[in-house]
């Protein structure tokens, strides 16, 4: 590895260990914060963000003809809970270069993994830093970037998607990333942004698709402009969403040993 490359992986851990961030649910989605009992660190995640875009008419057709809305809602939870565990595989993956998975894990879980193992075998590339959190004082979204590392010489930066592609709110996602990492680390930027398609449908043998978005200046400011009308109109105040804490000690009559009689 050049000099350039290992001091940018210097910085990234710097940065890292001095910027420990906490995931807060709010009534409008996930923050980040690097202090939960300050409301005005609170800064929502880019994916929570870009819900106020729609995702158009196909989409919308998708759901009534899937059965309503809460039918897909416990669709798209066994999705994202497939595309959390999948994504902590890779990270190990990155981090250690191999992983043991459990031997009842599903096919199509170990099916992503195989896509993935076949791009990183194929490419090259240079890691630098895995799920790395991304947060800056001046910059009102936050997120977590997959994957920062070198594809063919260039910094890059890559988030791993198991689902469809919607290349809109894809290219913003990544649109935003960038802008944060590009105002953290001024003097390695960021030049390439990617999505990597990890596939589960394949039948003999593992595929995947890497697809490249451009940048654009002007997504991140026309998205904030949107989601803070949004919330201007509808006078949304963030709030932290807590479970009520329940009891701990629980009565009955009649029980067993008891002593209610018997009508």
């Amino acid at each position: 590895m050049s000099v350039r490359k290992k001091y940018i992986g210097d910085q990234i851990k710097r940065y890292q260990k001095k910027t420990m961030l906490t995931r807060i649910d709010t009534n409008i989605g996930r923050c980040y914060t690097i202090d939960p009992m300050i409301e005005e660190t609170w800064k929502p995640s880019v994916t929570t963000i870009e819900n106020i875009i729609s995702k158009g008419i196909i989409f919308e057709r998708w759901i009534a003809n899937f059965g309503g809305y809460n039918k897909v809602q416990d669709y798209v939870g066994k999705k994202a809970d497939d595309g959390t565990l999948v994504h902590i595989y890779i990270d190990e993956l990155v981090s250690t270069g191999k992983i043991s998975v459990k031997k009842n894990t599903e096919n199509h879980i170990k099916k992503y993994l195989l896509s993935f193992e076949k791009w990183w075998n194929e490419s090259d590339i240079i890691p630098v830093a895995s799920e790395m959190s991304l947060y800056h004082k001046d910059i009102p979204f936050s997120g977590t970037a997959d994957l920062i590392c070198y594809i063919d010489g260039k910094l890059s930066m890559i988030d791993y998607k198991t689902g469809n592609e919607y290349s809109t709110t894809h290219r913003i996602q990544l649109c935003c990333y960038m802008e944060i990492f590009n105002i953290l680390f001024p003097e390695d930027q960021i030049k390439d942004i990617y999505c990597l398609y990890v596939k589960s449908n394949w039948i003999k043998k593992p595929t995947y698709k890497l697809k490249k978005y451009e940048y654009d200046a002007k997504i991140s400011s026309s998205l904030m402009y949107l989601w803070n009308f949004n919330n201007k109109c509808n006078r949304t105040k963030i709030t932290e969403r807590k479970e009520k804490i329940l009891q701990n000690k629980y009565k009955i009559e009649g029980a067993l040993n008891g002593t209610r009689n018997s009508s």
